[in-house]
């Protein structure tokens, strides 16, 4: 039966989690404590900026309505800008939650999709019932291994079941990219090792350190 009491190391070592994956890059990014988040900000703070880079944190800067918002996020930049744009996103969630659920089932934007997982991440509302309605929606199996990475984050143990499947959907042969996988298992690994460090009382949360 799939449910939380299925987790184990016996599950992991069947379906084993990859270090060096895009799903664990932004696994790291949306559990890492506060002093590595430090760390990280300042990596992205010695970047030498370009004219182009200067010019995109000034409209970052100036940016108060979600249009412009929208299209920053549509946007290459510099991670110290795109860090600035994320934080500014969830200043504005209310305006902008509506949209980017509106844009991200159909979108083929890297950019907007990495900023709007991360939003989902760091949100005051919590997604997981909108991405239960709607991930069926969605054409992109990126997009949905990543949406499933946010399950696990924002999510509890009621949504074990429903990421087994799609660990399962997967694996299956006639995905073609095995990576994609990782989403949905970097996932259920957050629900198992919460549970886990429940135990001495140190929880690995996403969406409650901003």
């Amino acid at each position: 039966m799939k449910n939380r009491n299925a987790l184990s190391d016996q599950y992991f070592k069947k379906h084993p989690l990859q270090a060096r994956c895009g799903a664990a890059f932004v696994y790291m990014q949306l559990t890492m404590d506060e002093e590595l988040e430090r760390e990280f900000k300042e990596q992205m703070k010695n970047h030498p900026m370009q004219p182009k880079d200067k010019d995109d944190q000034a409209e970052i800067d100036a940016a108060e309505d979600k249009d412009t918002l929208f299209r920053l996020m549509r946007r290459k930049m510099i991670g110290a800008n795109r860090d600035a744009l994320r934080h500014k996103i969830l200043r504005h969630e209310e305006d902008m939650m509506p949209l980017i659920k509106k844009r991200l089932p159909t979108s083929r934007v890297d950019s907007f999709i990495d900023d709007s997982v991360w939003v989902f991440g760091f949100s005051r509302e919590n997604p997981t019932p909108w991405i239960l309605d709607h991930l069926q929606e969605i054409d992109d199996l990126f997009v949905r291994s990543q949406l499933d990475l946010i399950l696990g984050l924002r999510g509890g143990e009621e949504v074990v079941p429903f990421l087994m499947d799609e660990v399962d959907f997967f694996e299956d042969d006639a995905i073609e990219d095995k990576m994609l996988v990782q989403g949905p298992l970097h996932g259920l690994y957050h629900i198992w090792l919460n549970d886990v460090q429940a135990r001495t009382g140190q929880m690995a949360s996403a969406g409650s350190k901003r």
